[in-house]
Parts: C-alpha cells; sequence; structure tokens
C-alpha cells in the first residue's frame, strides 16, 4: 500500500495570485470625438466665449477636466482594490506555519512508514506462528507414527482425473461394441451398460488404493490387519464383480428377460464356466480398469496414512509465510520510491509557494507602476484636449482669446491611493525553501536507512 501524502501537500496554495484588474488607456482620438471638441470650441467661438478677459479655464474646458478626473478616481480605487488584495495574500503567509507544516509532513511520512511495517511484521508474525503450529503438528505425527522418512508429496489431482477419465473412455468404448450385441438397445444400450460398469470399477478400485492400502501401513496392528481384509474383500468383490458381468453377458444373449437371475445361477454353477471369449474379455478389462483405478488411489498419497495430510498443511503454511514475506520486501521497495517522491512533492509545494509569493511583491510594484503611468497618460490627454480645445477656438473668433490661452496647461489628477506597508516575508520563506532543499538529501539517506533496516528484520522472520 503506498503512503499517504499529509493534507497539507493536496491543499491549494497558501499564496493566493488573484487575476488583478488592468488599467484600460483612453484611446485620445475616441476621446477627443465623445467629448465633441472641435463642435462645442467652434460654438463658444461663435459667441466670443470664453471672453477675453477671463482669466479661468470655461465650462467645456471643466468638462473635459473632469471626465479625465473620474478615470483617475477609478483607477485609484482599482488601484486599491489590487494593493488591498496583494496585502491580504501575502498577510496570511506564515512563514513559521510553513516550517511547522514542512517538518510535520515530514514526520507524518515516517508514521506512514512505521504503520505499514508494523501492519506488516504483525501479518508475518501470524503466517509464522500458524507455520509453527503446523510443523509442530507434523512432527507430532512423526514422532507418534515413529515415521523417519519426509512424507511423499501428494500426487497431481489433475493427472489423476485425467487418467481415471481416459480409463473410463476406453473401457466404456471396449465394452460399449462387447455389450450391444446383448442389450435390446443396440450400441446405445450398450454403452450406458459399459459406463455404469466402468464407473462401479473405478470407485471400488481407487476407494481400496486411498483408503484402505495407507492403512495396511498403520502403526497400529489391529487397525493394519483390518485394512488388510478391508483390501482382501474390496479384491474380491472386484473380482467377483467383474465375473458377474462377464456370466450377465452370456445370459442376457439367450434370456433378456431373466437375465439377471440367469447370471447368478449360472455364476454359482461354475464362476469360471463363461464360454464366449467376449465375455472373458470384457471381464479382464474390468479387473485392468479396477487395478489402475487402485494403483492411482494408492499413490495419490505417502503410504502411511494421513502422513501427506498433515505435511500438506505444514507446507501450504511455510509456503504462505514465504510469500507474504516476498510481498512485504516488495512492499518495502515501493514505499521507499514514494518517500523519495513525497519528499520531492514537498519540495515542490514550497517552491511554489515561494515563486507565488515572489510574483506578489512583484505585482504589488507593478500595479504602482501601471498606475503611476495611467494617470501620466491621462495627464497628456487632458493636455491634448485642451490645446486642440483652445486652437479650434482661437481660429474661429472674431476677437482676441483669453491670456491664459497662452499659459503652461497645468492639470493634476493624482490622487492619494491607499498603499499598504507589506511585511518583509519574502526573504524567510526564500530560507525555508532552502533549508528544506538542503535537508532532502540527508532525509533521503535517513528514509533509506529506515527501510533497510526494516527490510532485515522482515527478512529475519523465519521458522
Amino acid at each position: 500500500m503506498p503512503l499517504t501524502m499529509p493534507d497539507f501537500i493536496k491543499k491549494e496554495s497558501i499564496v493566493p495570485i488573484r487575476k488583478l484588474q488592468d488599467f484600460t488607456f483612453l484611446d485620445r482620438d475616441d476621446f477627443l470625438a465623445k467629448q465633441d471638441v472641435d463642435a462645442l470650441a467652434k460654438k463658444a467661438a461663435k459667441d466670443n466665449f470664453p471672453a477675453t478677459s477671463s482669466s479661468r479655464m470655461d465650462a467645456n474646458e471643466l468638462v473635459f477636466i473632469a471626465d479625465l478626473g473620474k478615470a483617475a478616481t477609478a483607477a485609484t480605487m482599482t488601484l486599491n482594490g489590487s494593493l488591498s488584495d496583494i496585502y491580504r495574500g501575502i498577510t496570511t503567509i506564515d512563514v513559521e506555519a510553513e516550517k511547522a507544516e514542512l517538518d510535520n509532513a515530514i514526520n507524518k511520512i515516517e508514521a506512514e512508514l512505521r504503520k505499514e511495517y508494523e501492519g506488516q511484521v504483525a501479518e508475518l508474525e501470524g503466517h509464522k506462528h500458524e507455520a509453527s503450529l503446523r510443523q509442530d503438528d507434523l512432527d507430532k505425527f512423526k514422532k507418534e507414527h515413529h515415521l523417519t522418512m519426509e512424507a511423499k508429496p501428494e500426487g497431481s489431482i489433475i493427472n489423476t482425473i485425467a487418467i481415471i477419465l481416459s480409463a473410463l473412455v476406453i473401457e466404456t468404448m471396449l465394452n460399449s461394441n462387447l455389450l450391444a450385441d446383448a442389450s435390446s438397445f443396440g450400441l446405445i444400450g450398450g454403452a450406458i451398460m459399459a459406463i455404469t460398469i466402468s464407473a462401479i470399477n473405478i470407485v471400488i478400485g481407487f476407494s481400496i488404493g486411498v483408503f484402505a492400502y495407507p492403512q495396511t501401513n498403520h502403526i497400529d496392528k489391529a487397525r493394519a490387519t483390518f485394512a488388510y481384509i478391508c483390501l482382501t474383500c474390496g479384491a474380491f468383490i472386484v473380482f467377483v464383480f467383474n465375473l458377474l458381468i462377464g456370466h450377465y453377458r452370456e445370459v442376457l444373449l439367450d434370456d433378456p428377460d431373466s437375465s439377471g437371475v440367469a447370471a447368478v445361477s449360472q455364476f454359482t454353477e461354475g464362476m469360471f464356466n463363461l464360454t464366449s471369449i467376449e465375455s472373458i474379455f470384457l471381464v479382464f478389462i474390468g479387473l485392468i480398469v479396477s487395478g489402475l483405478s487402485y494403483w492411482k488411489g494408492m499413490s495419490q498419497n505417502d503410504k502411511y496414512p494421513g502422513y501427506s495430510q498433515v505435511t500438506k498443511l505444514r507446507d501450504s503454511s511455510r509456503e504462505g509465510l514465504y510469500e507474504a514475506k516476498e510481498d512485504a520486501l516488495e512492499e518495502l521497495n515501493a514505499i521507499s520510491d514514494d518517500c523519495e517522491e513525497n519528499l520531492q512533492k514537498l519540495l515542490k509545494k514550497v517552491t511554489v509557494d515561494y515563486s507565488r509569493c515572489t510574483a506578489l511583491y512583484s505585482m504589488f510594484d507593478q500595479q504602482q507602476r501601471l498606475y503611476e503611468s495611467y494617470i501620466s497618460d491621462l495627464f497628456q490627454t487632458g493636455e491634448i484636449t485642451l490645446s486642440r480645445y483652445r486652437q479650434v477656438n482661437l481660429s474661429n473668433r472674431t476677437d482676441d482669446a483669453p491670456a491664459y490661452f497662452d499659459k503652461e496647461i497645468k492639470i493634476d489628477f493624482k490622487q492619494n491611493p491607499t498603499i499598504p506597508e507589506l511585511p518583509d516575508i519574502k526573504n524567510k520563506l526564500n530560507e525555508v525553501v532552502e533549508n528544506f532543499g538542503s535537508r532532502i538529501p540527508s532525509l533521503k539517506i535517513e528514509f533509506a536507512k529506515v527501510v533497510e533496516g526494516y527490510r532485515k528484520k522482515i527478512g529475519a522472520i523465519e521458522l
């Protein structure tokens, strides 16, 4: 299971970057057209206005300046909002908290690593305990039954099934032809009887081999003697059963309606008195299949009863322990990679925070410069507008223009924006980033040593 990163890493940056509104510079030609400067100047000139004795701007000029002043006020409000957003963004940065979160994140990675290791060790100890119990069971079994050799490995169940099924198919094919002549249903009837006979031979032979034969090797003499009796009886039953089948085939040809009674009667008169070579062949086929099933049954497990079963439980528990160890070691390798990756994520996180903090400081200065340029542009627009108005007015007058037309135009749109004082945290945050970056190599070595120590402890978990 991969290590989970601390929530600190998953959060959005604690240093917000807002999309601040830029100042849209006026299009001077458009401003002159909207203000209708030329028309207003000509209309005023027609009335010889402003008067030659005037010493201050006329109403039209004041309107021009007032409209530009509104733009200056809007710019000041925009600047105040932008600087306020930047100030809030910067003041939300807590350098000490940032440093503490880094340390906490590292501690959490270490805790996750320890938790993962302890969980794996607990699981492995459980496997080890189980394997130890199964080994004790096997040792106790060997001691009680005076066994010194290792148990014969359990035979392949797939191989056994394949052989038995093959024997069933072969016997069915042979017997169905032999019984087809004796069945009123022909080949189909012969096949049905052949399958039934084959199944009985296989079940009896395999059962004797699996259950009776191992008991003949039991340390308990009475139990072994009883097993020999069962083995003998089973062999006798198979032999008698197949002889009966041979007699049954012979009488079935002559007397189908009472073939069962007739077969028993003929068998009691002389069990070996078979006259048909096909019937004799039928008996031998049954005995061979039953013997093959017996052999597969007796060779399926160890010759001593129960020895294969307790050995299999021991081997299975051992295999579970070794597989769990292998999985645990692979998981530790993945965890080691996760530790290194998470350290890089931490470094990237604080580096991004520092970059955004630097961008906020830069934007704070940029917004003020932009504001100054905007105010200067408004002043130039005002100069151009008033100069245009006065030139057109002068060229269309019949009397002299006022004396102030020749004086220097003085306009002051600059207002008093609210400029907050920013805290000096950029250098402190940069120090945090550099210090953490310099710690990463040693942290990697530290985590690698911890993981290697865990790996050795897991490898030492043996029976």
